[in-house]
């Protein structure tokens, strides 16, 4: 976990592929892909569908998927 100078811990930027690295669930090849398409995605869609789609890619990579995981235009 990265700290701030004063030793605070720093949030992660994507948090759902910080949980699944740290539960082992998520190997660390797929969170660097799932990473570098959110990174490409930033700003150019709202912060709301590229949460839903970090929780997609990695309930996907991991197997967990869900009704709450899956693409809105699916359900």
């Amino acid at each position: 976990m990265e700290r701030t100078p004063l030793g605070l811990p720093v949030p992660a930027r994507y948090p759902v592929i910080a949980d699944g690295l740290e539960s082992g669930d998520l190997g660390m090849e797929s969170a660097e892909i799932i990473a570098a398409t959110l990174t490409a995605l930033h700003g150019k869609v709202l912060q709301d569908d590229l949460d839903h789609v970090e929780r997609a890619l990695v309930a996907t990579a991991t197997g967990a998927n869900t009704p709450s995981t899956d693409p809105p235009w699916r359900t």
